[in-house]
């Protein structure tokens, strides 16, 4: 997985795709709990099928699975205890990149 800088931010507190994650995840949250999802990685399949299919994806330009880990790392506590983040590290911390230094 190729995880993207966020200009000024460093890599270690978020990237790109740990923002996309809680950006889809915050956006989309009534639908995941309201939606008939058996498990929380079927959602996350749900959220990064809505990004791919959005008017703006730009196919190659943010890595798919890293989007799709950042969710699946932190969809399940975020919709028990949503919020609205302040700062990169607050998305960062919330959305973890598990495989960055992989």
């Amino acid at each position: 997985m190729k995880y993207h800088k966020i200009r000024g931010i460093d890599i270690s507190v978020c990237t790109a795709e740990q923002k996309i994650a809680y950006n889809l995840v915050s956006a989309h949250y009534d639908c995941v709990l309201n939606g008939n999802f058996h498990a929380w990685p079927e959602a996350s399949h749900f959220l990064v099928k809505l990004y791919t299919q959005g008017y703006d994806y730009k196919p190659g330009k943010y890595d798919i699975d890293a989007i799709f880990c950042a969710i699946n790392a932190g969809i399940e506590s975020f919709c028990k205890k949503p919020f609205i983040a302040t700062s990169y590290d607050q998305i960062g911390k919330a959305f973890p990149a598990h495989y960055l230094n992989a």
